[in-house]
């Protein structure tokens, strides 16, 4: 399995082929499966241009982030979610 450092380097590598200049930031954690399995939690924060991009690109990019990192090895399977710059995280409250 590989280093959180190295799927962040694969992750902004395949995002930034299929999504150029969309992608503000790239978020990777740990997490577990519906099964109980480690996966990795793959968020991506995108400005507001990706939009522009299409469905294609987020689907490329999807299945691009899940062959490189299995090519390099990683066992884990990649939940990929995004988010929108200025969107606030999944049950986290913005702060007022």
């Amino acid at each position: 399995m590989l280093e959180l450092a190295r799927i962040d380097e694969i992750v902004r590598e395949v995002a930034g082929t299929y999504l150029d200049g969309s992608v503000e930031e790239v978020r990777n954690e740990l997490t577990v499966d519906s099964l109980g399995r480690d996966a990795l939690l793959v968020t991506l924060v995108l400005s507001a241009k990706a939009h522009d991009r299409g469905k294609d690109s987020m689907l490329q990019t999807i299945v691009g982030i899940q062959s490189e990192l299995e090519l390099a090895g990683e066992e884990r399977f990649p939940i990929v979610q995004t988010r929108l710059v200025g969107e606030a995280d999944e049950g986290v409250e913005p702060e007022s």
